[in-house]
């Protein structure tokens, strides 16, 4: 399932005539108004997310906004993140 806030939309792939559902990443994200910070032993974009909006599915704005994180469920400690402004 992909939400309409989603950074990825949602497409058909066909194969040998079967059609299944796929998601293609849309554009990436950009926010307005950012802020900067570091991270702590235990943050992830989702629990930042959680902390922030209020919403660990949100994670994906976070994650748009610092491509470098290359495993975000393992951002070492002290990195700068960028956060978009709610």
């Amino acid at each position: 399932m992909i939400f309409s806030n989603s950074r990825y939309v949602a497409s058909v792939a066909t194969k040998d005539n079967v059609s299944v559902p796929i998601a293609v990443k849309g554009a990436r994200y950009t926010a307005q108004r950012t802020t900067t910070i570091i991270s702590k032993y235990g943050d992830t974009f989702d629990t930042i997310a959680a902390r922030i909006f209020n919403d660990s599915t949100q994670y994906w704005k976070i994650a748009g906004l610092n491509p470098y994180v290359r495993f975000p469920d393992q951002i070492p400690i002290g990195t700068v993140l960028v956060i978009p402004l709610p």
